[in-house]
């Protein structure tokens, strides 16, 4: 085995779940990154975003221009539905090594930290300060990431690399969302005299209704030329508390992705609009995230594909129907793409893997890159 694989093995040994889903979180894995990076000379900071769950950055100044941010998250899915073996014991079979977070993200995590200690020992060679960090929950709202940002590095970010599995090809553009609920108040009675009440459930399928209209409406949209339409997906339902009682309450949550050139507040508004004249209907912004859309004729997108073409891969920039930590880049005006080694398909999966070949040929990529010329 390699360092970089066994690098990437100690990663994937130490669970870091992400609490929303049931698990212990990043503490362990990032007091293990921090204490893996203080060993590189680097200048290392540990950021916390939330009790006990803290981002950990670290920054090589070579003092000429601004500098790459490359970014991935330390936390995962669950694992509860793992196929074969434990999934927090990682297995190399085939040249390929399995485990929760092998590809998803933590492959980027090993050769980004490979970067990071090979330009400690040689920052001469960097043509631009390096940054580099290991955020919490990149798996449910992305708040490693944007409290991050608020972060003093020393240098200023020209640029950023979200880590994820990409097959090491890069994606410039993928769609934003919002999550919100919508809640329905009606007044509860006997379902034996339901006059006496106002059933909220009722309320909602009329709702339902309204919105199945705009779902289609989408799809007869122009939408974006490689991501295609906006989408609405009503995702969960909860209402009422007996049979023989008319439901005063419904609730219902939706998950709305947003095409680049959509704003949140529009996509809120052409709701509230189509619900106009529903009473006792309330809207609840839970958050929203916005699209990824770096030109794919931008500097940074040109100049990183030309990194990519010299390691024989392909250089066409390519879009995503996933969600990543790119979005708090964006938001403050960072360029953003999105690279890494291992395949999107297998990410959360009862078999997650990455092929190990794919490690060496995302460092040297961004070596290319780095390097000074």
């Amino acid at each position: 085995m390699t360092d970089l694989a066994k690098l990437l093995a100690d990663l994937v040994a130490i669970e870091s779940v992400n609490p929303v889903f049931g698990g212990p979180g990043e503490a362990e894995l990032s007091a293990w990154v921090e204490a893996w990076l203080r060993r590189t000379g680097a200048d290392v900071t540990v950021q916390e975003v939330h009790p006990g769950r803290n981002n950990v950055i670290a920054v090589i100044d070579s003092g000429s221009g601004p500098a790459l941010l490359l970014d991935s998250h330390l936390d995962t899915v669950s694992a509860d539905t793992w196929a074969v073996g434990d999934p927090f014991r990682p297995e190399v079979r085939g040249g390929r090594l399995f485990g929760r977070g092998s590809c998803d993200t933590k492959a980027s995590m090993a050769v980004f930290l490979y970067l990071i200690a090979h330009y400690a020992s040689s920052p001469t060679h960097l043509s631009r300060p390096l940054v580099f960090s290991a955020t919490i929950d990149e798996e449910d709202r992305q708040t490693g990431a944007y409290r991050l940002l608020d972060h003093d590095f020393g240098v200023e970010i020209g640029a950023a690399v979200a880590g994820e599995p990409t097959l090491c090809r890069l994606i410039h553009a993928h769609k934003g969302l919002i999550r919100f609920q919508l809640e329905a108040r009606g007044r509860a009675a006997h379902a034996s005299n339901p006059a006496l009440g106002d059933n909220a459930i009722a309320r909602m399928g009329r709702v339902l209704g309204r919105l199945a209209a705009l779902i289609d409406d989408f799809g007869r949209r122009a939408g974006h030329p490689r991501l295609g339409q906006p989408t609405l997906s009503p995702g969960t339902i909860r209402g009422g508390t007996a049979v023989n009682v008319v439901p005063d309450r419904c609730l219902l949550e939706l998950d709305r992705r947003l095409i680049p050139g959509e704003t949140a507040d529009g996509a809120v508004e052409e709701i509230l609009a189509l619900l106009d004249g529903e009473p006792d209907l309330v809207l609840t912004r839970h958050y929203d995230r916005p699209a990824l859309d770096t030109p794919a004729d931008s500097p940074f997108v040109q100049e990183f594909g030309k990194a990519i073409q010299a390691g024989g891969r392909d250089a066409r920039p390519q879009v995503a129907g996933y969600l990543t930590n790119a979005v708090a880049f964006v938001e403050r005006g960072i360029p953003s793409i999105v690279f890494g080694p291992g395949d999107a398909t297998l990410a959360h999966t009862d078999h997650e893997y990455v092929d190990l070949a794919e490690l060496g040929a995302a460092g040297s990529i961004l070596r290319q890159f780095l390097d000074k010329k």
